[in-house]
C-alpha cells in the first residue's frame, strides 16, 4: 500500500466510545496522510490516558478495495467499542456501534492498493560508523550523507492505473509518500519522484515510482 500526503482538508473529530465512556479524538491538519492520520488514531486510543486504558487495545489494518484500487481501512478493538461518522471522509471508517472492528466503507483518501501489492527495493541502510558491506547494500559514514533512492514498483489493472492517477492529482507540493515495505514491516516516507506504467499483459500494467530522501 502506498499513502500520499494530500490537499484535502484533515482536521476532523470522531468520538469513540468504550462502555459509557465517550472521548473525542481530534487529527491535526498538519498529518495530511490516511497512514499517519489513522495511526495517530490509534496511538490516542492506546494511550494510558484513555478512560478505557487497560481494558481495550486498538489496531488497524487495510485491505484493496477492488472497485477503486484503493485500501479499506479496518480499526479494530479488543473488546466492543464505538466510533462516530467523523472520520468518513478522510479514512472512509463509518459510525458503528457496539463492534470489535469497524471496516471502511470507501477507500481512504490518498491511497493505493494495487493488485500485486507494492515492493520496495533499493532502500539502503547507512551506518554510523564502521565497514560497509562489499556490495554497497550498507554503507558506512554519517546517516542521512548517502544517497536513498528506493524503487517501488507493483503489478496493477486499469483500476489501479486510473487509482493511482487520481490521488496524484491531489498530491501536495513537494510531493510526499509513505509505503509500506512488507519483508521490515514498517513505513517509509519519502519525497515522491518520477512514475512509469508499461504494459504487463493484456489487462495488466507495470507500475515503476521513484521515491526519494529519507524521512521529512
Amino acid at each position: 500500500m502506498l499513502a500520499i500526503e494530500t490537499t484535502a482538508t484533515w482536521a476532523f473529530s470522531v468520538d469513540v466510545t468504550v462502555g459509557v465512556n465517550t472521548e473525542t479524538y481530534t487529527n491535526l491538519a498538519a498529518d495530511r496522510d490516511a497512514v499517519t492520520a489513522v495511526t495517530a488514531l490509534v496511538a490516542w486510543a492506546n494511550d494510558a490516558g484513555r478512560a478505557w486504558s487497560g481494558s481495550r487495545t486498538f489496531s488497524w489494518d487495510w485491505s484493496r478495495h477492488s472497485d477503486s484500487g484503493g485500501a479499506l481501512l479496518v480499526l479494530a478493538c479488543s473488546g466492543t467499542f464505538s466510533l462516530s461518522a467523523g472520520a468518513a471522509t478522510n479514512l472512509g471508517l463509518p459510525a458503528a456501534v457496539g463492534v470489535v472492528g469497524v471496516v471502511g466503507t470507501a477507500p481512504a483518501l490518498g491511497t493505493w492498493a494495487p493488485v500485486s501489492r507494492v515492493s520496495v527495493r533499493g532502500n539502503l541502510r547507512v551506518l554510523a560508523a564502521g565497514d560497509g558491506c562489499g556490495d554497497g547494500a550498507v554503507r558506512p559514514g554519517v546517516p542521512g550523507t548517502a544517497a536513498k533512492n528506493p524503487q517501488v514498483s507493483a503489478i496493477g489493472t486499469a483500476i489501479d492505473a486510473a487509482r493511482l492517477a487520481a490521488i496524484l492529482a491531489t498530491a501536495s507540493n513537494p510531493r510526499r509518500c509513505l509505503v509500506y515495505q512488507l519483508h521490515k514491516a514498517t513505513w517509509l516516507t519519502r519525497a515522491l519522484g518520477d512514475i512509469s506504467r508499461s504494459s504487463a499483459g493484456p489487462m495488466h500494467y507495470a507500475f515503476e515510482l521513484t521515491l526519494a530522501g529519507l524521512a521529512l
